[in-house]
C-alpha cells in the first residue's frame, strides 16, 4: 500500500490552508480555531461560499490522476463528523461531502 493523505481539504485547518480564500475577512484569532468557529463568525451565507470555494479549488480530479500516476492507491480523506449525516449537530450539509468525495465514504 502506497498512499497519502489529503488534509485540509474537507475539514479545512488554517495551518494547513492559510491561503485559502475560507479564511477572507476572518480574524487569525477566529481561523485559528477552526472552521466551526470560523462559520459561527462569519455566518452561513458569506462562510458556504467561502468553504465552497475553497473545496472546489483545493483538491481537483487532476490531483487524483496525479496521484494514481505517481503509483498511489491509497488515498486518506479526512471528513469531519458534522458533514456525515451520523449525528444530529446542527449546521452544516450532512450531504455536502457527497459533492467532493461521491464514493469514497459508504
Amino acid at each position: 500500500m502506497r498512499g497519502v493523505n489529503i488534509g485540509g481539504w474537507l475539514v479545512a485547518e488554517r495551518w494547513m490552508t492559510s491561503t485559502s480564500p475560507a479564511w477572507n475577512g476572518v480574524p487569525d484569532t477566529i481561523a485559528n480555531l477552526g472552521e466551526y468557529k470560523t462559520m459561527q463568525y462569519i455566518g452561513h451565507a458569506k462562510g458556504d461560499m467561502q468553504f465552497k470555494q475553497h473545496r472546489d479549488a483545493y483538491i481537483t480530479e487532476q490531483d487524483f490522476r496525479d496521484i494514481a500516476a505517481a503509483k498511489m492507491n491509497t488515498v486518506r480523506i479526512p471528513v469531519g463528523y458534522w458533514i456525515t449525516g451520523f449525528d444530529n449537530h446542527p449546521g452544516g450539509d450532512p450531504n455536502g461531502w457527497k459533492v467532493y468525495a461521491p464514493g469514497a465514504i459508504n
